[in-house]
């Protein structure tokens, strides 16, 4: 199961309580939209899409640790830097030999490792978050030091 939102909303949400509570919960009861209410334990990461990230009011290492913030810096526009070729380029056999080796070498990574790995960007993005959702963590991080007696 991989439920995707396309769009979060600006602001503290109700969506960082629901990010909490749906990794934490053992079983959730589904009553909307089923002829009979069901439980189910959920077994997915979630997916999120948006150009600002929601303040949250909770500050926790454990609310943190259950974000992995992916930045997607381009913007391709009609016209400027779009491929109209793509798909065919990328549906070639040996493109997709490339992206099969990839694939497999990620996952030997995966087991090796037995965690993914986290590019720089992507430490960054939650660093960057967790300075924007405390400001006087931001602060202090920037702007004081450690002096030792």
């Amino acid at each position: 199961m991989l439920p995707c939102v396309p769009a979060m909303m600006k602001g503290v949400s109700q969506g960082c309580r629901d990010v909490v509570a749906f990794t934490l919960a053992k079983h959730f009861r589904q009553e909307k939209n089923l002829p009979e209410s069901a439980s189910f334990r959920p077994f997915s990461r979630m997916i999120f899409s948006a150009n600002e990230i929601p303040k949250s009011p909770d500050r926790s290492y454990a609310y943190y640790r259950r974000w992995c913030i992916v930045p997607f810096p381009n913007i391709f526009r009609p016209g400027e830097n779009e491929d109209k070729k793509i798909l065919q380029w990328i549906t070639q056999e040996e493109e997709l030999s490339g992206l099969l080796n990839f694939s497999v070498n990620g996952l030997k990574r995966l087991h090796h490792q037995q965690r993914f790995t986290e590019p720089e960007p992507v430490k960054k993005a939650l660093d960057d978050y967790m300075k924007f959702n405390d400001t006087v963590e931001a602060f202090i991080q920037e702007c004081c030091r450690n002096v030792a007696k």
